[in-house]
């Protein structure tokens, strides 16, 4: 006589079961938030990086032209160029003639230069003119002429400077001597000799700001003869 065969005698069923599903499932959205978050976070820290590398570059690069620039700056002592001598500052500019040119430029000589910080743009912008003849020095100086007027001037900018201020010390004056930046003078008048040492502060963007007191800024030095120590603090 035929027997009907068991449930258990086919075996078990095979596949998953909802619970099984629902915990797989489960697992792979915890794995994917958590593999997000890990490649978000490198690239945010990439960035970050790639920020502070490109303001390393920008800060070294621009405060190198600088300190030569103000190296090799005409002073009245300056043999067979004595008569080019100009030097004037303010707390947001600098203007002066120096022997030094970026290699970009189109050649050697003596150059009219100057740096000036735009607070409402943010950007410190630099421009060049090279300076053949007494006469193109006086027509600039004695407001003939003009950078915006003039073809001959090279210009380019650095932006995301959120602040810069300049300082000026000279060998001669009360201020000279190893007194902070901070108590030297917040303007440098022309019609005499160039200043012993010019002392820069500024800030780019990303960059931390340590304090809106002027004792707090952290300023760098930059003196006009590299053998005097005189102007350093």
């Amino acid at each position: 006589m035929y027997r009907g065969r068991r449930l258990t005698d086919f075996g078990r069923p095979k596949g998953f079961t909802l619970l099984e599903l629902l915990i797989s499932i489960t697992l792979i959205a915890v794995l994917i938030l958590v593999l997000s978050l890990g490649v978000r976070t490198g690239i945010r820290a990439w960035i970050r990086g790639k920020e502070t590398s490109e303001m390393v570059v920008t800060s070294s690069a621009m405060e190198g032209l600088l300190s030569r620039q103000l190296q090799a700056a005409i002073c009245q002592e300056t043999h067979g160029a004595g008569e080019f001598t100009f030097f004037q500052g303010e707390p947001d500019e600098l203007l002066f003639v120096t022997a030094h040119a970026p290699l970009s430029s189109r050649g050697g000589g003596i150059h009219l230069v100057r740096y000036r910080y735009d607070a409402e743009e943010e950007i410190l912008l630099y421009s060049q003119k090279l300076v053949t003849r007494k006469e193109d020095l006086d027509a600039f100086t004695e407001g003939g002429a003009s950078i915006e007027d003039d073809e001959d001037w090279e210009s380019s900018k650095v932006p995301g400077v959120t602040s810069c201020v300049f300082a000026f010390t000279g060998s001669g004056s009360e201020t000279g001597g190893p007194l902070p930046p901070g108590t030297w003078e917040q303007t440098w008048k022309p019609g005499g000799d160039i200043p012993s040492a010019v002392a820069m502060s500024w800030t780019l963007a990303n960059e931390p700001k340590k304090s809106d007191k002027e004792s707090d800024m952290a300023w760098r030095i930059f003196p006009t003869d590299p053998i005097s120590l005189e102007a350093r603090p």
